[in-house]
C-alpha cells in the first residue's frame, strides 16, 4: 500500500510522539523510589478500612498522602498505593525523599501505627522505644521489608 508523502509524515509523526511519551514515563518512574512489606494488626485479619498513609519528614514540606487520598492529589505527587488487605502486604511507589509510613484504622480512632522502633524490635515486650523511623527513598531503589504499624503500644 502506498501512502504517499503526507501518509509517512503522519506515521513518522505519529511514531515519534509515541516515542517521547513512552520515554517520559520510562525517565517518572526511574526517578521514583519504592516501599514495599507487610501489614499487621491485633485482630482477625487486617481491616477493610486500614489506610496506608506517609508523611514527608523534610524540613520545608511536611506533606501527607494517604491510600485512600483522591487519585488526582496522588498522580499530582506522583504517589501510588498498592494495599492488598487479604495477603496483608502493600507497595508504594513515590519521589525520592525522607518519610515517616503508618497506617491507620477506624477500629482505634486517632491511633497512627507507625513503622518504628517497636516494629523493627520484633514486637516483643522487650521492645522499649516506639520512635518512628525514617525511610529514605531514593530512585530506581526498592526498600523491601518494612512492617507497618505498631497497634500495640497504643499511648
Amino acid at each position: 500500500m502506498f501512502l504517499g508523502p503526507r501518509g509517512n509524515d503522519m506515521i513518522t509523526r505519529t511514531i515519534t510522539i509515541f516515542t517521547v511519551l513512552f520515554i517520559s514515563v520510562l525517565a517518572a518512574n526511574a526517578q521514583s523510589g519504592q516501599v514495599t512489606g507487610r501489614l499487621t494488626y491485633p485482630g482477625e485479619g487486617i481491616p477493610p478500612d486500614l489506610v496506608l498513609c506517609i508523611t514527608s519528614s523534610g524540613a520545608a514540606n511536611k506533606a501527607t498522602y494517604c491510600s485512600n487520598s483522591k487519585a488526582s492529589t496522588l498522580r499530582a505527587a506522583r504517589i501510588t498505593f498498592r494495599v492488598d488487605r487479604r495477603r496483608a502486604n502493600y507497595q508504594i511507589t513515590l519521589p525520592p525523599g525522607a518519610y515517616l509510613l503508618y497506617a491507620t484504622t477506624r477500629e482505634m480512632p486517632g491511633h497512627k501505627a507507625y513503622y518504628n522502633e517497636f516494629v523493627r524490635c520484633g514486637m516483643e515486650s522487650t521492645c522499649q522505644s516506639q520512635k518512628p523511623i525514617v525511610l529514605t527513598v531514593r530512585a530506581s531503589r526498592t526498600i523491601k521489608g518494612i512492617t507497618v504499624g505498631d497497634f500495640w503500644n497504643v499511648g
